[in-house]
């Protein structure tokens, strides 16, 4: 008789470094990766029918801004390791386009808000605006700064 021995056990390289994990989320994440290799090995690490709680935090190509991956007990792990690594096939995408893992200029427009550019322009506009509503209504301001000025 022949026996033949399969190897089924891998190791695997699952990052839950607590340096890693934003002080606010510390004990709030089931695991922290970098890179497509890790999170190709999430699934594998927890079992794929798992249904994690706590959510996963990916760092992709910029190694900057983190993506969280939430199951929320629902997904099961294989498929929270595909919305993974379609999110950073998504954020590559963005750093090839904008040099960064999201385009904060179109995020910034799409709020409304001032552009970069102008930033400096409108700080000093709103600072002066201030000052003037300050000195005309001496009152309202706290410390009397600006009453004979």
């Amino acid at each position: 008789m022949i026996d033949i021995l399969v190897p089924t056990a891998r190791i695997i390289d699952l990052v839950v470094c607590d340096e890693q994990v934003p002080y606010d989320l510390k004990g709030d994440v089931s695991g922290v990766m970098r890179g497509m290799e890790q999170v190709s090995e999430f699934a594998h690490a927890i079992g794929r029918a798992e249904k994690p709680k706590k959510p996963l935090m990916v760092y992709g190509p910029d190694n900057y801004m983190p993506i969280a991956i939430i199951g929320d007990g629902v997904t099961e792990a294989a498929e929270m390791q595909d919305l993974a690594l379609e999110a950073i096939d998504r954020q590559q995408e963005s750093v090839r386009k904008y040099g960064r893992g999201m385009d904060f200029d179109a995020a910034r427009e799409r709020a409304g808000m001032v552009r970069r550019e102008d930033f400096g322009t409108a700080f000093a506009e709103a600072m002066a605006q201030r000052v003037k509503y300050l000195k005309a209504n001496s009152r309202t301001d706290p410390e009397g700064r600006y009453a004979n000025g």
